[in-house]
């Protein structure tokens, strides 16, 4: 990835080809690590690209930069507490148990009483929930 990338200059008039700013404007978006592009639709930004990832083994209370979050509750039960759904607007958090012990369990819970889903069993089980600003919604 460029690390001196430059926006193209929007044409001054209408007499400059709009067609020759908007393959420039893909070129320098395709650089950035934020951006995709389809040839079906057009430019298409991913904003989740890279996330960030925590490994936890006991209870643990996500942050707001926290997004992948991966448990191994193999030595015991383990909670995990999601951030105010306020302040985690607009965002999605994967949770997944990645130990194979059935007989322990992780108790994911919005930072009310917002809701508790528990994850648990052989098979590695996982939940992704989005904050809408007001509460947390099971994907």
């Amino acid at each position: 990835m460029s690390t001196n990338l430059r926006w193209p200059d929007p044409p001054q008039n209408l007499q400059e080809p709009l067609g020759s700013y908007l393959r420039e404007l893909t070129r320098v978006l395709r650089d950035f690590d934020t951006a995709a592009f389809s040839q079906e639709t057009g430019l298409m930004f991913e904003t989740a690209r890279r996330r960030p990832l925590v490994e936890v083994s006991s209870s643990y209370v996500m942050g707001a930069t926290d997004c992948v979050l991966l448990v191994d509750s193999s030595a015991s039960s383990t909670r995990i507490t999601l951030p105010d759904a306020l302040d985690a607007k607009g965002t999605f958090y994967d949770i997944k148990k990645v130990d194979t012990n059935g007989g322990t369990v992780v108790s994911v819970e919005g930072s009310g009483s917002e809701f508790t889903v528990v994850l648990t069993g052989t098979d590695r089980p996982s939940i992704t929930v989005f904050s809408n600003g007001t509460t947390f919604w099971i994907i």
